[in-house]
C-alpha cells in the first residue's frame, strides 16, 4: 500500500481539510480457489488465481483507516484499487506486542 496525506490548519491548529490518497490492493485475498495457493502457481499448468476484489465500507479494503473517524469541514478520500501488486501480502497477525517478538 501506498498512501499520500495532505491536511491544512487554522489558526488554533486545528485540520480543516483533510486530503487522503491510497493505492492498495483489496485487504481481502483469502483463499477462495487453488489459484491463491503459492505452490498451485508453480505447477507446470498453474491454477488460475481468483482475481482481486475491492472490498466496500463499510467492512472496507485500503480505505478503510484512510477515512477519519473525527468531524471535519473537508475530507477528501481517493481509494486507487490496483487488482495486481509486485509482491504478495498477507496480513500480520498478532495478539498484541509485536514488537516485543522481533526485538531478541
Amino acid at each position: 500500500m501506498i498512501t499520500e496525506v495532505k491536511a491544512s490548519l487554522d489558526a488554533r491548529g486545528n485540520i480543516v481539510d483533510w486530503d487522503y490518497a491510497l493505492w492498495s490492493s483489496s485487504h481481502n485475498e483469502r483463499i477462495v480457489n487453488a489459484g491463491r495457493l503459492m505452490p498451485a502457481t508453480l505447477l507446470s499448468q498453474p491454477f488460475v488465481s481468483a482475481p482481486s476484489v475491492p472490498m466496500v465500507q463499510p467492512e472496507g479494503g485500503g480505505d478503510r483507516n484512510a477515512i477519519p473517524l473525527y468531524r471535519l469541514p473537508v475530507v477528501h478520500v481517493m481509494n486507487n484499487f490496483s487488482p495486481t501488486m509486485p509482491l504478495r501480502t498477507s496480513a500480520m497477525r498478532f495478539t498484541g506486542r509485536a514488537y516485543e517478538r522481533f526485538r531478541h
